[in-house]
């Protein structure tokens, strides 16, 4: 993997924010992705563990604080505070992994204690045919259920993380423990006010640290500051609300937080690259 000094930012149709929406039934799911330049995911995280295979193409991949060009085979083991996201120009597919802890075995969670987060590797054609057809049995077991089918799911989760261990070296990814604990709150605090007016001064009051060292850690874990950060997410929720539902623009606008529609208009263009009208023309016509 080679590292590149930046990395853009690009609209996306499907973002999560911390997302703790879990993986339902065996706990895994398991899905073979193709992404383009509209599909790019912005920074985000989620509180399930996810692990990220590259197959074909190849990306920017900005981790933590930083930043790779991968290639196939190359992946990544990411959890909990780890902010990433993908850019490429041309399409490039995927084999993505869900996990979520709290459903999964013993011996499966022996494993996971075992790692250090965020994980990164390369697999050679060999081994990556290996684990995209151990992770092809899961879907299908997840597909067609049966009375033990979940013992031979975490069977072959169990050899995919035995194999991504082994091909894997650690990214140190925060300056310190309490700055992440801290990050973490302050991320919840703006994840559940996001439609309210929010301030840098209000976070830290709400989280017990200065305002100075609250944006100092921030940039540091997301590389960018906090009414970026804070609007970026508005902007991610008025798309996902444009998309999945059909109330008024005005209306998204100021359910996501926006105090005025030319507020809301200037953020839109600017990180949609279009204005709200025109996303609902693409995407409900699509």
């Amino acid at each position: 993997m080679d590292n590149n000094s930046s990395i853009k930012w690009y609209n996306s149709r499907r973002v999560i924010f911390n997302n703790k929406k879990a993986p339902s039934g065996s706990g895994v799911i398991c899905k073979r992705e193709r992404r383009d330049k509209t599909h790019t995911i912005v920074l985000h995280r989620h509180d399930y563990l996810e692990i990220d295979i590259l197959l074909e193409g190849s990306c920017a991949h900005y981790l933590n604080d930083n930043t790779f060009q991968i290639f196939p085979g190359d992946f990544t083991v990411m959890y909990k505070h780890d902010f990433h996201s993908y850019y490429s120009e041309k399409p490039y597919i995927f084999f993505n992994i869900k996990i979520d802890a709290a459903q999964m075995p013993p011996f499966i969670m022996n494993l996971i204690k075992e790692m250090e987060f965020p994980l990164v590797g390369n697999l050679n054609q060999r081994e990556t045919q290996k684990i995209l057809a151990w992770g092809l049995a899961i879907k299908r077991l997840n597909e067609h259920p049966s009375p033990h089918c979940n013992t031979e799911i975490h069977s072959y989760l169990a050899l995919i993380i035995i194999k991504l261990i082994e091909k894997s070296k650690h990214i140190y990814k925060s300056k310190n423990n309490n700055g992440t604990n801290y990050l973490d709150k302050a991320l919840k605090y703006i994840e559940q006010n996001s439609e309210n007016e929010i301030y840098l001064e209000q976070i830290a009051q709400e989280i017990h640290i200065s305002p100075n060292y609250l944006s100092k850690i921030f940039k540091e874990n997301t590389g960018m500051g906090v009414t970026e950060y804070i609007t970026r997410l508005r902007v991610a929720k008025a798309e996902q609300l444009i998309i999945e539902t059909e109330l008024s623009i005005t209306e998204i606008a100021f359910l996501c937080g926006f105090g005025s529609q030319s507020s809301f208009s200037r953020a839109f263009n600017k990180y949609s690259g279009c204005s709200a009208l025109e996303f609902k023309r693409r995407y409900k016509t699509s």
